[in-house]
């Protein structure tokens, strides 16, 4: 792809596809181009199958324990036993299979913007012919409302403006320009007035154009290719428990050499090593977790849902939304409601300011906000009736939402126009149009007469305020004009003059008509009304906001100001000189004039410079390749188009920003349960091995079989773990700016050993004098010590912060129910004889209950008035 098109003089530009301008290429050309260029179109890449996902989830750890016990259980006939396992398997794989690849879908969404047919020039004839057949060379014509197929080079225009927002995120049109000699500068795509792009729409006027690029050679197309490429990383929690994965491995290797080392050395039959076997490959796999992770994040999509108006479309996104470090966001839809609006009215008599939900003069408090102005005689009677006369958008009607198709501009200022008291449909109807000249990027003016009455004709001039200003008669000087309207650029406002005379005499010679001057107005896209105070709000959370976007400096220097966040110098000056890795490295925080692939470039150097965690908020085309690469992706559901929808993994079904609070916050409670969910499992895992090594070491039979610990993972670590995950979550804490400590940052691996150990040990004394009756009453004992040991365990892992007794004992009821579940499953598991049969229990006397319980209890009464979670040193 040429990146210096524009550059070029036109006739270069002919000769290197040796075109004629009047006559376009011939049929036997195009075909010769379309065999080197190929065909207009967006490719897509062929993406794996849900079956081969399905078997790549097996590259895990876990699964592949699991599936080792599971065919060891069916080796040696134990059935009903290996059915489980391999149920629990099927179901952790099916879990992970469900996030299917987006990449697809976001390209079919792209491929969808461009139009199917088009208009070009062939042999000297207008012909419509499908989109895809157009090649470069060709000479494309453009008309108003047409969809732009490929990237090109004007040769003539009248009045040409274009909507680049797919591109540029800019809601307002562009004015295009024919330049013979080509642009010499470097510009940014949104800066290259005499070229227009692919997916683009044109908002006004008529143009000819040199087709330079199709296909993925397109900027449209080289969007396309960076969707298929970039992938988003793991969260910091992703990566900790995979790493954690790798230390059950080691573990678990060690332990099997110790298994081998005990079994020589004791004596002990192969069977029985053979049941220790098993009995370790499934305490080292927390069977429950992937199910329990479901839960949680199900429960958590459902409540944002259901409070909030969020849609969770990747589970995963919502924890990942808790760690994020740095927010990046596009302004245009985003930060403002795209919707342009006058904000300045400038006239001779009077200086009105949007404020407040109304329009007020600067030197009184008067409310112009649904004014009926109908005395002719009032200042703002003209403009009004201007406004509504020049508005002659067309209202549509798509998905049961309303759009006007037409000028944005003089959208806006119909818009302002109604709040005067003027509608569009009765002021046509009275004042009927006369005459009209088009807008011409020559003279860069629009002339326009309408009808009064049966005396008066209205003569109205609209156009750059520059050229207006100089042609129109002013009872103020040239200087404070341009003053005033310098004030409104360096504002951000786009801006259109007006001028008018009301003559007795029809002509249709209006440009020799002497003008006074009506009026001046300023336009801008408002900010969202809640915008500042959630940017404030996110940033008092630790998260940074970036603001990255298309438009002018000036323009959003001007919206950051207005919600809150200082725009320094360089950033509004230096924004196209200085490479966007650098001005990461100076931490840069607005960015203006952005591509699509700046903004993929933005969220790259991120995770390269500063290895942050990057939300990305957005929702037009031009957003898509950064939601897509961001850690976590997020566009509004209703507002916001398809294409960015499909690249995102949450979307604000209210279309406000304000559901990010609430949704950052959730994220955050979820790493904080899932934190209390994998310490209760390693410290429970890891007494369960320490029971079946330690006790083969001291010559006892193994202490507990392998279905007995799947019962604890599944029923009593279950039902337990579901309790942690359903404590109250913390707000105040969770408000605070956080430093996204890694899995062990609140806890050493000492500390989980220890209580490991501690817990084996005291189950062992238990297991070594209850065998003296038999090994059946033995494991029954240990099993009920070790189901005591847990329920303590996870009512003393309630909070990362505070001391369990000062959380209260009423305020999680998930866990009083949990508990009483857990106690209930363990009575049906001791004294409902199918179960006996199934976990080879015998039922136990009430003494048998006290024994078990005495350490379980004194555990439980220490751990209360003690913080577990104490930050590790290291």
């Amino acid at each position: 792809m040429d990146n210096t098109w524009y550059k070029k003089p036109l006739s270069e530009l002919l000769a290197e596809f040796n075109v004629q301008e009047k006559m376009g290429l011939t049929e036997k050309a195009a075909l010769k181009h379309q065999a080197i260029y190929g065909l207009n179109h967006i490719r897509t890449e062929k993406l794996p199958s849900f079956l081969f996902i399905f078997f790549k989830q097996f590259n895990n750890i876990f699964l592949i324990i699991l599936l080792i016990a599971g065919l060891i259980k069916l080796f040696i006939q134990e059935y009903t036993d290996s059915i489980l396992i391999f149920s629990i398997t099927l179901v952790s794989a099916l879990i992970g299979s469900i996030q299917e690849s987006k990449a697809r879908k976001m390209t079919l969404a792209i491929k969808k913007l461009l139009p199917k047919n088009s208009l070009v020039l062939r042999d000297g004839k207008q012909q419509a012919i499908p989109s895809e057949q157009i090649v470069p060379g060709d000479i494309l014509i453009l008309v108003d409302g047409s969809f732009i197929s490929a990237d090109g080079v004007l040769i003539s225009d009248y009045g040409l403006q274009v909507n680049e927002s797919l591109l540029t995120g800019e809601s307002l049109p562009i004015k295009k320009n024919t330049i013979p000699e080509g642009l010499a500068k470097d510009l940014a795509v949104s800066d290259r007035t005499n070229m227009v792009y692919s997916g683009s729409l044109v908002s006004a006027g008529t143009a000819h154009i040199l087709v330079t690029e199709t296909g993925m050679n397109t900027v449209i197309g080289a969007m396309a290719k960076t969707l298929q490429k970039t992938k988003s990383r793991p969260s910091q929690l992703q990566n900790d428990l995979n790493l954690l994965s790798k230390k059950f491995l080691f573990l678990l290797i060690v332990a099997l050499l110790f298994l081998v080392i005990i079994g020589y050395l004791q004596g002990h039959e192969l069977k029985d090593l053979i049941f220790a076997l098993i009995s370790l490959l499934v305490s080292v796999v927390p069977e429950g977790l992937p199910l329990v992770f479901a839960i949680m994040l199900a429960r958590s999509a459902y409540q944002l849902a259901i409070d909030h108006k969020v849609l969770i479309k990747n589970p995963r996104s919502t924890e990942t939304l808790g760690e994020i470090s740095i927010l990046i966001m596009d302004k245009t839809g985003t930060l403002t409601k795209n919707q342009p609006n006058v904000v300045t009215c400038i006239t001779e008599e009077k200086n009105l300011i949007w404020q407040k939900d109304c329009y007020k003069e600067k030197t009184t408090s008067i409310c112009y906000d649904q004014e009926l102005i109908k005395d002719k005689q009032h200042p703002l009677w003209l403009i009004g009736l201007t406004g509504s006369l020049l508005n002659e958008s067309e209202e549509i009607e798509e998905n049961g939402v309303i759009h006007q198709k037409g000028e944005p501009l003089l959208i806006a200022f119909g818009k302002f126009s109604e709040k005067l008291g003027f509608f569009k449909e009765a002021t046509h109807k009275q004042y009927p149009k006369l005459y009209e000249i088009p807008f011409s990027s020559e003279t860069r003016l629009r002339y326009t007469s309408y009808k009064i009455n049966e005396t008066e004709i209205l003569y109205i001039l609209s156009g750059a305020p520059e050229e207006v200003l100089k042609t129109v008669q002013k009872k103020k000087d040239q200087q404070y004009y341009t003053d005033v309207l310098h004030e409104m650029l360096s504002f951000g406002q786009r801006t259109i003059a007006f001028g008018y005379m009301i003559s007795k005499n029809e002509t249709k010679e209006i440009q020799r008509i002497s003008f006074n001057f009506l009026g001046l107005l300023g336009i801008e896209d408002l900010i969202r009304p809640e915008a500042k105070e959630v940017i404030t709000e996110i940033q008092n959370l630790g998260v940074h906001v970036c603001i990255a976007t298309g438009d002018h400096p000036a323009t959003t220097c001007s919206i950051a100001q207005q919600i809150g966040k200082p725009c320094t110098k360089d950033e509004l000056t230096n924004s196209l000189k200085i490479p966007i890795a650098d001005r990461i490295a100076k931490n840069y925080t607005i960015f203006s004039r952005i591509t699509p692939q700046d903004k993929l470039l933005i969220v790259e150097e991120l995770h390269r410079i500063k290895n942050e965690m990057i939300g990305m908020i957005g929702d037009g085309v031009n957003d898509v390749p950064a939601l897509n690469a961001a850690d976590v992706g997020i566009s509004f559901g209703s507002s916001g188009t398809d294409t960015a929808r499909e690249a995102s993994d949450i979307l604000l079904m209210n279309d406000s920003i304000d559901a990010l609070i609430p949704s950052i916050i959730t994220g955050r409670n979820i790493k904080d349960a899932v934190l209390r969910v994998v310490y209760f499992v390693l410290t429970t895992a890891t007494s369960e091995i320490c029971i079946i090594l330690f006790g083969l070491a001291i010559g006892l039979p193994n202490p507990l079989l392998a279905n007995q610990i799947l019962w604890l993972h599944i029923v009593t670590d279950g039902f337990l773990v579901l309790s942690l995950i359903m404590e109250p979550a913390d707000i105040k804490h969770l408000r605070k700016r956080q430093k996204h400590p890694s899995l062990f940052y609140y806890i050493t691996y000492r500390k989980i050993l220890a209580f490991g150990i501690i817990i084996s040990f005291l189950s062992l004394i238990i297991f070594a004098w209850a065998l003296d009756y038999s090994i059946i009453y033995a494991r029954t004992m240990v099993f009920t010590t070790l189901t005591l040991f847990q329920w303590s365990v996870a009512w003393s892992f309630r909070s990362l912060y505070k001391k369990p007794c000062s959380l209260g004992y009423t305020k999680n009821i998930w866990l009083l129910r949990m508990t009483g579940a857990v106690f209930v499953a363990h009575l049906v598991a001791l004294y409902i004889p199918p179960f006996q049969t199934l976990l080879r229990f015998v039922p136990l006397q009430p003494i048998d209950w006290v024994i078990c319980a005495i350490m379980p209890l004194t555990l439980f009464i220490i751990t209360q008035y003690k913080n577990w979670f104490v930050i590790a040193k290291n």
